[in-house]
């Protein structure tokens, strides 16, 4: 399965490589394809980031956006959100790596996640994040 990733960039991509690097550790036992941006479109249109994150969509089942007290803030994860959530997507909140104490309702989350009601979740063992990244593909 493919997955996009959408979170805040400028704070959140240091905890966003960790997860990254759980998806390509054998040991993980987590078993999905990062679909989602790796470069730096700075100095891009806004369109020209656009189309390349629908073309990343197309290619992916769920958007998994990983929470952080910046997620709420970015109009980049709200537009993935809802771009997602037009192109029928899976959405699943996580909730990044000992930033619990930054999401303790839907009201911290980005307001599309929160809108919406889909499902979040707090950072846990490989397995159980796998099992909540198939639920949002089933749910779709």
């Amino acid at each position: 399965m493919q997955i996009f990733l959408s979170f805040a960039y400028e704070e959140d991509i240091d905890q966003v490589n960790g997860f990254r690097s759980m998806l390509e550790n054998p040991r993980a036992n987590i078993y999905f394809n990062d679909g989602s941006c790796k470069k730096d479109y700075s100095g891009k249109s806004e369109d020209q980031i656009k189309k390349y994150i629908r073309s990343l969509l197309d290619q992916s089942s769920v958007t998994v956006c990983l929470l952080s007290k910046y997620s709420k803030k970015s109009n980049w994860v709200n537009w993935e959100i809802e771009a997602s959530r037009s192109k029928e997507k899976g959405i699943v909140g996580i909730v990044l790596k000992n930033k619990n104490n930054e999401i303790k309702s839907y009201g911290d989350c980005p307001s599309f996640l929160d809108g919406n009601r889909y499902e979040v979740y707090y950072w846990d063992t490989p397995e159980r994040m796998q099992q909540h990244i198939e639920e949002a593909e089933k749910n779709r």
